[in-house]
């Protein structure tokens, strides 16, 4: 933790999706993880039902790339 490793894949993960010509990325998030994701630009529009767990639910976040 805070040694920028989850911003450094963060980044490539935007790179590979700018790459293939998408403009926007999904993320099912961990609700823990909800504050990095914003951090790094990421929105939150809603939530969605794990697919792991029932009845647990989990924020969306889009990040969109210009």
């Amino acid at each position: 933790l805070g040694q920028g490793l989850g911003r450094r894949l963060y980044d490539h993960a935007l790179d590979l999706t700018r790459s293939e010509g998408r403009h926007r990325l999904e993320i099912d998030a961990e609700p823990y993880a909800a504050n990095f994701y914003a951090r790094c630009g990421a929105v939150q529009t809603g939530m969605v039902a794990s697919t792991v767990t029932p009845g647990r639910q989990l924020p969306f976040f889009v990040h969109t790339i210009v």
